[in-house]
């Protein structure tokens, strides 16, 4: 695709463009659609009112209507995909997401560009729209676990998220964390989804993925990185280290 070109489809009530444009720029604007950015070379930042947004290939960004935010794209790349769409009324989400790719959306997307006129436009444009929305929910916040500590206020949920972080390649079990740092596990539940968005398991696959990223930069072996951050079983370690960077771990180094 030729660069600064774009190639853009509009049905009744879904948007798409792709776009090859470095060094594209906008100041605080807003849309009464969704808004999904998938960018497919470079970077590109998104700023709102509530949280700032950075990505690469590998990654999506997800928008709610009337999402005031600026964007930005690095100056050496710039291709990207943009969906914009219309949901019934009150349907959520309502926050931005960083999230992993969905090849499964990607696909939908690069059908309908190519095949605009295709029969089956409203179902795969609700497919995209479902697919979406089970994918934010179960992809509750990708945040680096590393910065969690510096942003919960309640000294019981930092020293369960510490403890976390310190054993998270033992068996970790829930209950004693929560004891050991006086809390119920329903406490210890509601509070760290309440000041991260993120369940116990999520907390533990984070710091293990995170550790496991920096042993695959080290050189580390798939299988070894596995072992490290406590997982006994490859499959479920490529599962999880898949959904939380939208990568396989084999592949991780090659988007950077």
């Amino acid at each position: 695709m030729k660069k600064g070109a774009d190639i853009a489809v509009q049905f009744s009530d879904f948007y798409i463009v792709h776009q090859n444009l470095p060094s594209k720029r906008t100041n605080f604007h807003s849309f009464s659609e969704h808004i999904l950015f998938i960018p497919l070379s470079g970077e590109l930042k998104i700023r709102t009112a509530r949280v700032d947004l950075s990505i690469g290939p590998g990654f999506m960004i997800y928008l709610p209507p009337e999402e005031k935010h600026e964007f930005s794209s690095s100056d050496y790349a710039g291709e990207r995909i943009i969906v914009m769409y219309k949901a019934a009324k009150n349907s959520g989400p309502f926050e931005p997401k960083r999230l992993p790719l969905s090849q499964l959306l990607k696909e939908i997307i690069f059908y309908l560009l190519t095949h605009p006129k295709t029969k089956s436009k409203s179902a795969l444009c609700d497919i995209f729209k479902q697919t979406l929305s089970e994918l934010i929910e179960s992809n509750a916040n990708i945040e680096s676990p590393l910065h969690l500590k510096g942003r919960v206020k309640d000294d019981r949920l930092k020293k369960a998220i510490s403890i976390f972080e310190e054993r998270f390649s033992e068996d970790i079990k829930i209950d004693k964390v929560a004891r050991d740092s006086g809390l119920s596990v329903r406490n210890f539940t509601r509070l760290l989804v309440q000041e991260t968005e993120m369940s116990p398991k999520q907390l533990l696959v984070s710091f293990r993925i995170e550790e496991a990223k920096r042993l695959l930069y080290s050189g580390s072996t798939v299988l070894d990185a596995a072992q490290a951050v406590g997982y006994n079983s490859l499959s479920q370690f490529i599962a999880a280290f898949r959904s939380r960077t939208g990568r396989l771990p084999s592949k991780f180094l090659q988007n950077g």
